[in-house]
């Protein structure tokens, strides 16, 4: 699949040759090699990084991934294919996901505003994925990191540090056993992707 066949813009950048086409699997450790804890101190690592894009037809591409601003990296990335050498710029659901830097970002429909009785198209960065999904997500209008919960069948969920014991005993009713560690302040908010973990571990499970 070659992604300038969609229609993407082109973006106009010079392109280090400092990027020779390597190996799959060598490319992949490399990228791999890297990872960032939730509340980490990178959120504005802007910068040219080894990394892929996931196509909506589940494609895997390598290549370089320029990474903007917190701001700039929910709404587009610039990505340059390892083969053609091609920089585009890609908004979210133009693909499904993105890795770079040793973040997965994917597209998503962010529709937790009261005030919109709409959603609109954003990359959020992954945390956790399973049964319940853990993302980190910069809100543009509001100026502010978001983490937001979701899973099947139910509705995207803002946590609220404020109210994390109430929030959290409740989105996880249907697990007694992590319900009752978050009553019992076995958890906190810094916790939670131990807590999605636990509860996606679970969840197999049963």
């Amino acid at each position: 699949m070659e992604l300038q066949g969609l229609g993407l813009q082109q973006h106009k950048y010079t392109f280090s040759t400092a990027f020779n086409t390597p190996t799959y699997l060598l490319i992949v450790s490399l990228i791999l090699a890297t990872s960032v804890d939730i509340f980490g101190q990178n959120e504005d690592a802007a910068g040219l990084y080894n990394g892929y894009v996931v196509s909506n037809n589940n494609d895997t591409l390598l290549g370089a991934v320029e990474l903007g601003s917190a701001a700039l990296r929910t709404v587009r990335i610039i990505f340059t294919d390892y083969e053609t050498r091609q920089p585009i710029e890609l908004e979210p659901f133009q693909i499904k996901s993105y890795y770079a830097n040793g973040k997965t970002y994917d597209s998503k429909v962010y529709d937790i505003d009261a005030k919109l009785d709409y959603g609109y198209a954003v990359f959020m960065e992954r945390i956790e994925g399973g049964n319940v999904n853990l993302y980190k997500f910069w809100n543009n209008n509001r100026k502010r990191f978001e983490v937001i919960l979701t899973s099947e069948g139910t509705k995207m969920t803002l946590v609220n540090r404020i109210r994390f014991r109430k929030q959290m005993t409740a989105y996880f009713k249907n697990n007694p056993e992590l319900s009752a560690k978050i009553v019992r302040n076995v958890y906190n908010f810094e916790d939670l992707p131990a807590m999605v973990r636990e509860h996606n571990q679970w969840k197999v499970t049963q």
